[in-house]
C-alpha cells in the first residue's frame, strides 16, 4: 500500500510540468505560439530602411524525425514539420548570426532578416521556450 502510494506520488510529481500536447523533452517553460504572434519586429521606413525592435539573433535551424527546431539567442522554437521542407543548408547558413524577427500565422513560421531575406516554413503546433543560458550569451 505504501509502495503504491509512492509510485502514484512520483508519477504525479513527474507529470506536473508536462502539457498535454507538448513534444517529449519540451522545456518546462514551453508554451504554444499563438496565431499571429510575432517575436521581434522589423518595420520599414519610407525608402525601405529597416527599423529593428526586440529582434533575435538566428543561431540555427534543423529538422529531425518531423520536429523542426529553430534556435535564437532568446528562445528555442519547435514544431511539427516534414523535414523534406527544410531549406537547403546553404540558405540556412545565410541567416546564421543575423538579426531576425519571427511571425507564426496560418500554420507557417516566417523568419525575416533585413540582411538575409525571409524563410517561410510550414510548421504545426509551434511552441517557444526560453533559450538556455549558454545560448543567450550568443551575440
Amino acid at each position: 500500500m505504501i509502495r503504491a502510494a509512492l509510485v502514484t506520488l512520483s508519477l504525479a510529481v513527474g507529470l506536473a510540468g508536462c502539457t498535454a500536447d507538448a513534444p517529449p523533452g519540451s522545456p518546462p517553460d514551453a508554451r504554444r505560439l499563438e496565431e499571429g504572434e510575432t517575436l521581434g519586429a522589423i518595420e520599414r521606413l519610407p525608402g525601405g530602411t529597416p527599423v529593428l525592435s526586440d529582434v533575435r539573433t538566428f543561431i540555427n535551424l534543423n529538422c529531425r524525425d518531423g520536429l523542426m527546431t529553430l534556435r535564437t539567442n532568446a528562445e528555442v522554437i519547435t514544431g511539427r514539420m516534414e523535414c523534406g521542407q527544410t531549406p537547403p543548408q546553404s540558405i540556412v547558413d545565410q541567416f546564421t548570426g543575423r538579426t531576425i524577427a519571427i511571425t507564426y500565422a496560418e500554420g507557417r513560421l516566417r523568419i525575416e532578416s533585413p540582411e538575409a531575406g525571409t524563410l517561410d516554413l510550414p510548421v504545426k503546433d509551434a511552441e517557444t521556450a526560453t533559450a538556455p543560458e549558454e545560448q543567450r550569451a550568443t551575440p
